[in-house]
This record gives structure tokens, sequence and C-alpha cells, in this order.
């Protein structure tokens, strides 16, 4: 009888003993403690920037210095304003016009390079007759001559030397260039002759 008792307590212990092991081994098993990551950087990639190129600094610029200013209007007789220049030989040409004065007319004037000399080319009776009326303008150097131009319909030839005019009926023009042998002439166009003016060709791209 004590024997049948001691076994069924064992049994009861051992019973129990395994229920608390069962009980164990179904319990979740505890999670690793992970110490935090430090937050990676962004690397920044420039590869694709686009950086303005730097401009040059530009050196220190000064004006033109003024040399010189030159007087046409040292005339008794006339009220000349100018209106066309033209330089060779060390000396200044400016066709001239007086436009207000009784007989209205027009001149060239040679002047020195220093200014001091200035003598009325295109004139004759000391003076007192002048070919060019007073609508001149342009004024260009071809060969020995001197080329002024009138919107009026007239071209003159002067002699730079002797001052002696040959006047060319023509179409009218306000400027005048020449060089390479040819006279360019422009009234709003521009048209190559020569000191003849005998015909105008239009020059392309600049009409």
């Amino acid at each position: 009888m004590g024997t049948s008792k001691a076994f069924v307590k064992l049994s009861s212990v051992l019973l129990a003993s395994f229920f608390v092991a069962s009980l164990a081994s179904c319990r979740a098993p505890n999670k690793p403690i992970l110490e935090p990551s430090p937050t990676a950087q962004p690397v920044e990639d420039n590869r694709n920037d686009y950086v303005a190129p730097t401009a040059p600094t530009p050196p220190p610029a000064s004006p033109n210095s003024f040399i010189s200013k030159f007087k046409v209007d040292n005339a008794y007789l006339s009220d000349w304003q100018a209106r066309g220049i033209a330089v060779t030989g060390g000396s200044i040409f400016v066709s001239v016009a007086d436009p207000v004065g009784l007989s209205k007319k027009g001149s060239i004037l040679k002047i020195s390079s220093d200014g001091k000399t200035i003598k009325d080319l295109a004139s004759s009776w000391l003076g007192f007759r002048h070919p060019m009326d007073a609508t001149v303008e342009g004024l260009a150097v071809s060969g020995s001559n001197l080329l002024a131009v009138d919107p009026a319909g007239k071209m003159y030839v002067v002699d730079s030397a002797k001052g002696t005019i040959k006047v060319v009926k023509t179409e009218g023009s306000k400027d005048v260039a020449a060089g390479g042998g040819a006279v360019f002439v422009s009234n709003g166009a521009v048209s190559r002759t020569d000191s003849s003016a005998s015909a105008k060709n239009p020059v392309s791209g600049l009409n």
C-alpha cells in the first residue's frame, strides 16, 4: 500500500515537471538587442553639374584722347558748314556748303595737318565764284582727284592740286567712296560707278 502511494506521488512530480518544461519550450525566444547603426550620409555626385566659365576681366579702357579741332568757317563772305571729309598727302579736304548766304554756294577747303592753313580750293575769281552748289555732300579721294557728290544730281571732279572742277550730271547721291579703281556712291542704296558716273551698277546685298 505504501509503495503504491509513493509511485503515484512520483508520477505526479514527473508530470508536473514535463508540463513546465513543455510550457518553457513553447514560449517565444528573446530577441537579440541590436545596436542602432549610424545613418549613412548621401554622397553628392557633381559629375553632371554645369559650371559656367568665368569671363575674362577686360583690360581697363580709356576714351580716345582729344587732339585738336579745326575751324572751317574762316571766310569773310561765306558761312561754311562741313559736309564731307577726306585725307590724302598730309592734307585734309572738307566739302563745305553755305546754305544761308546770298549766293548759297558750296566748295572744298584744303586744310593743313595742323589746321593753321586753309585754302578755298574749289573757287575762282579770288573766291567770289563757286561752281559747286550748297547742296554738296560727301567727299572722297580718287587718285589725284577729289570726288564730291550732290543729291541734286551732280558729281564734282576736282583736281586736288589745281582746284579745277569738272561738273558731271548724274543721279543724286549723298555719300561717296573710292578704291580699287572703282567709285561707290550711295543714296539709300549703294552703286558702283567711276569718275565719269556714266553708268551705275547696284551692289548686291546692299540695296
